[in-house]
């Protein structure tokens, strides 16, 4: 298993070749529908589990630059995949959610100042408009969650599945947050979304496990070391 000590700062034909390959993948996936969008007529994809991804391979500059190229490109190629009724806004989901997952992964301890708070002010903000309070548990869960993954000695492989975890909860409360505030979207409406919710998050968080998994163990056949 790749250790966090073999990421590295600094520019390189690796990070940059990485950078869009995994740009890549999340428009591949963006074609491929997972669930609908309750609440409008839009849908969202698998490129859900790329995300996690990208915040565990890449840096934060460099995750945020992936999954910026992606979901502009996917803006104008599958407008369906939530571009449709979220606009240029659809761009902050993936670009904030791998960003602070990368935080959270590359910088543990220092990043806490940013993650946690990000966490209770996008909860706050949400509840403050809805107040659907069971659409929460999940995103409260994974704040309670940076504490272990970031103090604990956990097994790597935990470590990366809570990573994935945290990160596509970073996304959705992005997501919950436009969703109210823009689509002003009423409390009816997230009770009947909640089921979907959950069944996305968990194909984001199993979904970016296994493929990161998967990368580290090819990585560390042929011995190569991820730059990000």
């Amino acid at each position: 298993m790749s250790k966090q000590t073999k990421f590295k700062v600094g520019i390189d034909s690796r990070s940059i070749s990485l950078t869009g390959l995994l740009s890549a993948l999340y428009v591949i996936l963006s074609f491929i529908p997972i669930s609908p969008f309750i609440g409008g007529s839009s849908i969202l994809t698998l490129n859900l589990v790329i995300v996690p991804v990208i915040a565990i391979l890449l840096k934060p500059i460099y995750a945020l630059i992936s999954s910026l190229i992606g979901v502009t490109i996917m803006f104008f190629l599958v407008p369906v995949a939530l571009a449709n009724i979220f606009g240029v806004f659809v761009i902050l989901m993936p670009t904030i959610g791998s960003f602070i997952g990368s935080l959270l992964y590359h910088y543990r301890e220092r990043s806490l100042p940013i993650v946690v708070p990000f966490f209770l002010l996008s909860i706050n903000t949400f509840l403050y408009k809805t107040h659907a309070l069971f659409w929460i548990i999940p995103h409260l869960i994974a704040t309670f969650l940076t504490v272990p993954f970031v103090f604990c000695k956990l097994n790597e492989r935990v470590k990366i599945l809570m990573s994935c975890f945290i990160t596509t909860m970073s996304e959705q409360c992005v997501m919950m947050n436009l969703a109210s505030w823009y689509l002003n979207l009423p409390y009816e409406v997230f009770l009947a979304a909640f089921p979907f919710m959950i069944y996305e998050r968990l194909i984001a968080t199993i979904g970016g496990f296994l493929i990161t998994t998967s990368i580290f163990i090819f990585l560390k056949q042929v011995k190569l070391k991820v730059y990000g």
